[in-house]
């Protein structure tokens, strides 16, 4: 364990918690999975072998660890995900430009006459 972890518990102070869909149980991964089918809670109740009190818990603590307050919101995120890990990739950086900041702002001037 590292130190700073030891501390940490020591201290009391919770240990910092993954966000998002990395935060779902694998259990509740499923549930979402099928929610996102457009499965009824009792279908899902159904096919997990499980008892719609105990989906219904999982689907409160999907909606709190998402933060999200319905179905259709919690559906998206999970359905959207892919598509913002691609926009939340690091983009390449600019070439520095070198000189002055005059020479900088002369070069824009020459831009915008063409």
């Amino acid at each position: 364990m590292s130190n700073n972890l030891a501390c940490k518990k020591r201290l009391g102070e919770a240990a910092p918690r993954p966000k998002g869909l990395a935060s779902l149980s694998p259990r509740e991964r499923q549930i979402l999975e099928l929610l996102a089918r457009g499965f009824m809670y009792k279908e899902i109740a159904q096919s997990l072998g499980i008892r719609v009190v105990t989906v219904n818990t999982h689907i409160r603590r999907i909606y709190a660890k998402l933060r999200v307050r319905s179905r259709a919101q919690a559906v998206a995120r999970y359905v959207l995900k892919p598509l913002r890990e691609d926009h939340g990739r690091a983009k390449p950086q600019r070439k520095a430009e070198s000189g002055s900041q005059e020479t900088r702002k002369s070069n824009l001037r020459q831009r915008r006459r063409s």
